[in-house]
């Protein structure tokens, strides 16, 4: 178990940093890509799972030191913006649908 959160404890930072490279990449080099970033739902399942694990190896609730509270608010973070991309997803998708018809209808001399 020990081992398991050593390597999840080094592992996460570089999956935060992964997240940060490809949402800064979609940023600044404006690319169309459709949707989220495919691996926000991981980052949020490892942070979970390392802190059930980590729960269970200090058999108490997690957010008991810095680090811990730091860790906590990372991954309730990163879930919030995950339900917020989820939410955003749907009012674009039907933004999309919507506006073809808005737009023909202002350019189109009736």
């Amino acid at each position: 178990m020990t081992h398991i959160l050593t390597v999840m404890n080094w592992l996460l930072p570089m999956l935060y940093l992964a997240l940060l490279i490809d949402y800064g990449a979609a940023f600044f080099l404006r690319s169309p890509r459709a949707g989220r970033s495919l691996w926000l739902p991981v980052v949020v399942g490892l942070h979970a799972a390392f802190l059930a694990a980590l729960a269970w190896r200090l058999g108490r609730l997690v957010p008991g030191s810095s680090f811990e509270v730091l860790s906590v608010l990372a991954a309730s973070t990163t879930l919030v913006y995950w339900i917020v991309e989820l939410a955003l997803d749907r009012v674009t998708a039907t933004v999309e649908e919507l506006l073809p018809e808005k737009c023909d209808a202002v350019v189109s001399p009736a």
